[in-house]
């Protein structure tokens, strides 16, 4: 991986962060420890604990975690017809924005979208990269058929997401190197 980190220095214009895994926390998830001497609702409370493990799951992944650490730009940058994340574009993606933040529950990880708004993510369980559509709620999902090239609904459910979620790759360094050498574009661009 650190032979990726020259060239995401490259296309950011800037080294990429190096971050430990307690800055990755402090950084991505919510400070409930702070929320509870805020006197916050403890409902809210408990849903940010529940997302802080499902973060804690991605963030000591083997390779995931280490392209955190690692490879993380400081700054934004396009690779292969995306945009690659900074730690703060991460963030909002996982917190705030469809479909980050319905499948983070799931084990994705939104790390680049394109301009439409879909969305490349790591699966921790599997080590997949997966294209994930932004027409997505909490309570569904919305995928192109490749069978048949139209969209399809699917209630959001883990078995509807290894349907709905087409797998990119299942080799994430390789495919890290094909992104930063701009590799990708047209297979990314099919599945858009």
């Amino acid at each position: 991986m650190k032979e990726l980190a020259k060239i995401v220095e490259l296309k950011s214009k800037v080294a990429p962060g190096r971050y430990t895994v307690e800055d990755l926390r402090l950084r991505l998830g919510y400070d409930t420890g702070e929320m509870r001497r805020s006197d916050y609702d403890p409902s809210i409370i408990e849903q940010h604990e529940r997302f802080n493990a499902r973060l804690e799951a991605l963030l000591l992944h083997p390779v995931i975690g280490t392209y955190l650490r690692e490879l993380t730009p400081q700054q934004p940058y396009q690779a292969s017809g995306v945009a690659v994340h900074h730690l703060d574009g991460i963030k909002e993606e996982i917190q705030s924005l469809s479909p980050g933040a319905y499948i983070v529950w799931h084990g994705y990880l939104v790390f680049a979208s394109n301009a439409g708004g879909n969305a490349l993510c790591f699966h921790a369980p599997t080590g997949r990269v997966v294209w994930a559509d932004h027409e997505m709620t909490e309570d569904s999902i919305m995928f192109k058929d490749p069978a048949t090239g139209r969209y399809r609904e699917l209630a959001l459910t883990p078995e509807n997401l290894e349907v709905g979620l087409p797998t990119v790759t299942r080799d994430i360094p390789t495919f890290l190197t094909d992104l930063l050498h701009d590799r990708l574009t047209d297979q990314l661009d099919s599945l858009d």
